[in-house]
């Protein structure tokens, strides 16, 4: 039998709206039901045009025309209401990538890779995770970086508090073999980014606590409805809530 794979976005589902949960990952109506939303789809752009810009050589081969006609070639226009809606979207991005190549001129770090699919076998599930960026800084230290394309500010307690994050950082720490490792939420918007440091000790603590959410996942079988998920929801018509 298949172990259940959990990811950052199955489990925060979950916390979201059981009944949610069970529409997308124990009936499978996702695709049947999502609708597109600007904020997918321009969150989507941004991390494709990064990935691409980071594959490519990053500050050191790439210019800031070279990752803005990068931009141009990822972008998709889907959820969008209008043409007005687009566009103005759009020149936000082009703004807040031609701030990131600046940011990233002066950064002292190598960036190992960017877009990638980890996961850690827990035991009766498996663990996984799509990190944004991983860097290694002069000493050595690994640090995950997590984009955000909304957010203007963020800080150490954002990060700390973080499911995503802590997951990250568990997946990083096992495919390395490291004890202690560093990860920080950098906002597109504002260029602004704030980072903690995870040892032995808190991703042990960490690991505990997503085991523990898991396992209620696991045992769950009425998948209650949360109200107050309601408003943006794709399945109201079909919630036997409604």
């Amino acid at each position: 039998m298949r172990k259940p794979q959990f990811s950052p976005t199955r489990i925060l589902t979950y916390l979201a709206c059981p009944r949610k949960y069970r529409f997308v990952y124990v009936d499978r109506l996702g695709a049947r039901y999502r609708q597109p939303r600007p904020y997918f789809s321009f969150g989507s752009s941004l991390h494709r045009t990064l990935e691409a810009f980071h594959q490519a050589g990053g500050t050191e081969t790439q210019s800031v025309e070279d990752l803005l006609e990068q931009y141009r070639d990822c972008w998709t226009g889907a959820g969008y209401k209008s043409q007005e809606e687009e566009t103005r979207h759009y020149e936000a991005g082009r703004q807040m990538l031609s701030q990131y190549w600046d940011s990233g001129a002066q950064e002292e770090v190598e960036t190992l890779w960017t877009e990638r699919m980890l996961r850690k076998d827990m035991g009766h599930y498996i663990l996984t995770g799509r990190i944004d960026r991983l860097d290694r800084h002069g000493d050595g230290t690994l640090e995950v970086v997590d984009y955000k394309s909304g957010r203007l500010s963020v800080s150490e307690e954002d990060v700390s508090g973080d499911l995503a994050i802590a997951v990250y950082q568990l997946l990083v720490a096992h495919e390395y073999r490291v004890g202690c490792l560093k990860a920080s939420i950098y906002c597109l918007r504002s260029q602004a980014k704030a980072t903690i440091e995870r040892d032995e000790t808190a991703l042990a603590q960490m690991e505990n606590e997503v085991t523990g959410m898991v396992d209620a996942i696991l045992a769950d079988t009425a998948y209650a409805c949360n109200p107050a998920a309601c408003e943006d929801c794709d399945f109201l018509r079909i919630c036997p809530r409604r």
